[in-house]
């Protein structure tokens, strides 16, 4: 189920944005658990709204190395495309670090520090770019195996899933 939503606006086309919504995901127990954050972006279109991106943009993995807790983050950028007149839509690592002070329940700790790793083992996939690019057929952005991230891929692998070759 969700637990926090932040809005974000995405350029799309030279005159054309499309609007974002990060839902935040969670299986947490008392020594081990995912959280990740997903970013699906939104677009009006023939009087319709229409969901046409979707990817995760921050991961977190509970006591990953048997005292400390893993969180992966990633950004996503729209950059011009050479061959549409749709952007492509791009995920890139960010850092990963040992640590909970983006974990909203340790908020109030403020004495957390972060410690950089190169990447969380449950998370490798996030390391790579997954450069997502407009499908007209479909009207959506897909990823670099012609895929839409899905909730069950979410949900049922705790991990994502499409990055460059």
């Amino acid at each position: 189920m969700p637990i926090s939503r932040r809005r974000s606006a995405f350029q799309i086309r030279n005159n054309e944005f499309s609007f974002g919504v990060r839902h935040r995901w969670a299986l947490l127990g008392n020594k081990s658990g995912t959280a990740l954050e997903v970013l699906g972006l939104s677009r009006f279109e023939n009087s319709e709204l229409k969901e046409v991106f979707r990817d995760v943009t921050w991961a977190y993995s509970k006591y990953e190395d048997g005292a400390n807790s893993c969180n992966t983050e990633t950004t996503i950028a729209s950059e011009p495309s050479s061959d549409s007149e749709f952007f492509n839509i791009v995920r890139r690592h960010s850092r990963s670090y040992f640590g909970n002070t983006r974990n909203p329940e340790f908020s109030n700790y403020s004495n957390l520090r972060n410690t950089p790793v190169e990447s969380c083992a449950s998370f490798k996939e996030l390391v790579f770019s997954n450069t997502n690019r407009w499908d007209s057929t479909k009207g959506m952005y897909l990823d670099s195996s012609h895929r839409f991230l899905t909730n069950e891929d979410v949900l049922g692998k705790g991990a994502p899933l499409g990055h460059d070759p």
